[in-house]
């Protein structure tokens, strides 16, 4: 198992994100689990989740560049691996 396989692993058991995208060592993931759909907005337990993940990440791999953002009611959590 590489090390991406491994973080994807680790995220996508651990919250509520799964893995989107990998363009060469970027890693994005995202959840709506609580979002507002009709309201488009994030859900407040997304936000917090992703940056618990991005804490946990940053301790645990060596990764930089780490991102946590939102469009509508979707929470994005990316970062590139070392």
């Amino acid at each position: 198992m590489t090390n991406k396989d491994s973080i994807i692993n680790y995220i996508e058991k651990a919250s509520g994100f799964n893995h989107d995208e990998t363009h060469g060592n970027m890693l994005t993931f995202s959840t709506r689990e609580n979002g507002n759909v009709g309201d488009e907005e994030p859900g407040e337990q997304d936000i917090k989740m992703a940056h618990q993940m991005a804490g946990d990440i940053r301790h645990k791999y060596d990764v930089k560049n780490i991102e946590v953002s939102s469009v509508d009611e979707w929470v994005y959590l990316e970062f590139e691996v070392v």
